[in-house]
């Protein structure tokens, strides 16, 4: 009625406000008088109907639906009027009263008056019983039993509990068959409501596993490459690729193993897990992969597993973005902003999946150590980055300062540059997903013990600007 009337979404919300969402309901189950008057009250509230209406409408509905699911003749076997229609109801009621164990009828009776029709309705409720109908006598001193009436018996436990025997009951009578069909139906709906009640623990079950099959695949997805993830969920075997050109950055905590032996263990996992959370909102952001985290190591590339030509300007705009938001995480010792060293670089790679049982997607090459020393070479609050990835985003319109040539340790000496933000002459045509905080006007970084906290560089088309390192300085 609900779901015809008023639709699916509504039939969900007078679930979830009557039963907790459970909508699992079968058609040979008993439910008791309260789950019956909670499922009205719960209709009442939602369609804002009023509790008589609402039986009203299940009444014209329930006719309707018995004629759709072909009790229509049974109906019209009740009579040929309205009044032998009532008056024929409570037969009806003892039929039904045989599948339907529980049930608990009321009784209707037909009173005519001139130009009127009464109809008494008579209802008990919880406890209503058995009625004889009528009773058997047996004749001393034979073999023999007078019948008075005749018996009523729903099934064979009736005739157990008064000590009756078939062979008691005259063979002429109906009352054996009615017992035998009965048992036989009524194993008939035992094994029909076995089979409803699977039904519906399966359903919950394959929502349960789909629900945890979803889980499963974001956990991969987050381990692994898509691509990479929907190869091993196919049973395919992943082969290592070369890559000729991709990006990696690598950034690590200033002061990280000074701060872990002064403050105690939860504080650093604290710590980690809030800036680790802020780096990976902005690799969903900057669209880019992050291939580990070993400590307060933290590694993303892009270029893999699917080669982009935008690689580079996506891991410079990273890190950019991740000494900013560094500067919201507190150091649990100094309570100050923490500081990171984030360095980049470009190059060759070649990458594969190492392990079966916890499979990794790593990358090997020197392209890898090289990054990695950009970051350790590198000082606090900068980007850090080797020639190769400067030759690469140099025309689009970073803020640049050269380092002289350094001696990086198993690479002599380099010339590296330094990531101060972003010019005027910044085209962000080039580059659609920009951070935002890069063309809005600065905004209050709060810092505990700070009275007069920093702003974020105002990187603006029109405005002067502030260099990010600067910016960092004053943090």
């Amino acid at each position: 009625m609900v779901l015809e009337r008023f639709g699916r979404d509504t039939l969900m919300a007078i679930l979830k406000e009557g039963f907790d969402g459970d909508n699992d309901f079968m058609l040979f189950h008993y439910y008791n008088d309260k789950r019956t008057n909670d499922l009205v009250v719960a209709i009442s509230i939602i369609t804002g109907l009023n509790v008589c209406d609402v039986w009203k409408s299940f009444g014209n509905y329930f006719f309707n639906y018995a004629s759709k699911l072909g009790y229509d003749r049974m109906l019209r076997s009740l009579g040929m009027g309205f009044y032998s229609f009532v008056q024929n109801l409570d037969h009806l009621h003892s039929l039904l009263a045989l599948t339907y164990k529980g049930m608990r009828p009321p009784h209707f009776r037909c009173e005519k008056k001139p130009e009127k029709l009464f109809v008494h309705v008579f209802t008990v409720r919880p406890a209503m019983y058995a009625v004889a109908i009528g009773h058997m006598i047996p004749l001393g001193g034979k073999e023999e039993l007078m019948f008075i009436g005749s018996p009523h018996f729903d099934g064979v436990r009736d005739l157990v509990s008064s000590k009756t025997y078939l062979k008691n009951i005259p063979q002429d009578k109906l009352t054996i068959e009615i017992i035998l069909m009965n048992e036989q139906r009524q194993a008939d709906i035992e094994i029909s409501k076995k089979l409803d009640q699977t039904t519906a623990d399966m359903k919950k079950l394959a929502a349960a596993l789909d629900q945890e099959k979803k889980k499963t695949d974001m956990l991969l997805n987050q381990m692994l490459p898509v691509k990479v993830a929907n190869q091993l969920r196919e049973g395919r075997t992943v082969e290592a690729e070369k890559h000729e050109n991709v990006t990696i950055l690598f950034s690590y905590i200033v002061a990280f193993t000074a701060m872990g032996a002064l403050c105690h263990s939860m504080d650093i996992v604290k710590l980690l897990n809030d800036l680790f959370q802020r780096f990976d909102q902005l690799t969903t952001k900057h669209d880019i992969y992050k291939v580990e985290t070993i400590g307060d190591a933290y590694m993303v590339v892009s270029g893999v597993p699917e080669a982009r030509d935008d690689h580079a300007i996506r891991v410079s705009n990273m890190g950019l973005d991740m000494i900013l938001e560094a500067c919201h995480v507190i150091n649990p010792v100094s309570g100050k902003c923490i500081q990171i060293r984030v360095g980049i670089h470009t190059g060759p790679v070649v990458s594969g999946v190492v392990g079966t049982k916890m499979p990794r997607y790593c990358l090997f090459g020197d392209t890898v150590n090289t990054a990695s020393r950009m970051e350790s070479h590198g000082p606090p609050g900068r980007v850090h980055i080797s020639e190769t990835t400067y030759n690469l985003i140099r025309s689009i319109g970073y803020i640049f300062e050269r380092r002289e040539g350094i001696a990086i340790k198993g690479k002599g000496v380099m010339d590296t540059y330094f990531m101060n933000g972003v010019s005027n002459d910044f085209d962000p045509s080039r580059n659609n997903y920009f951070s935002n905080d890069y063309q809005a006007t600065p905004q209050p970084i709060q810092v505990e013990g700070n009275s007069s906290p920093p702003t974020r560089p105002q990187y603006t088309q029109s405005g002067a600007t502030l260099e990010l390192s600067s910016f960092c300085s004053v943090i």
